[in-house]
């Protein structure tokens, strides 16, 4: 085999481990942002999709009611970072901030 296979054949399994496996996209997740300056900058670009999908879902008095499971799983998911989505599904305090009526 030759040595460029061999490097083909690591990239191919790092990329299919990162679309098929939770824990190790994970801890890539969680490893690239203690990255020294791309880590601040990743957690700076996370932490600005989480904050603008949570205000398009939080509307003003009137609107449409925010949905408690779905509104939720929708700010997880945009941040596009694991580490994220799974400190919004296991944050217990969630549930304190409704949107009233």
């Amino acid at each position: 085999m030759a040595d460029g296979d061999h490097h083909l054949g690591v990239i191919s399994g790092f990329f299919f481990l990162l679309r098929r496996s939770e824990t190790f996209k994970f801890a890539v997740d969680r490893i690239s942002l203690k990255l020294p300056v791309i880590g601040n900058i990743l957690e700076k670009a996370t932490i600005a999709r989480w904050t603008r999908t949570f205000g398009h879902h939080v509307s003003p008095p009137g609107g449409p009611r925010w949905s408690e499971s779905l509104g939720w799983e929708r700010v997880a998911g945009a941040s596009g970072n694991a580490v994220f989505i799974a400190g919004t599904r296991k944050n217990p305090d969630r549930r304190q901030h409704r949107h009233e009526a």
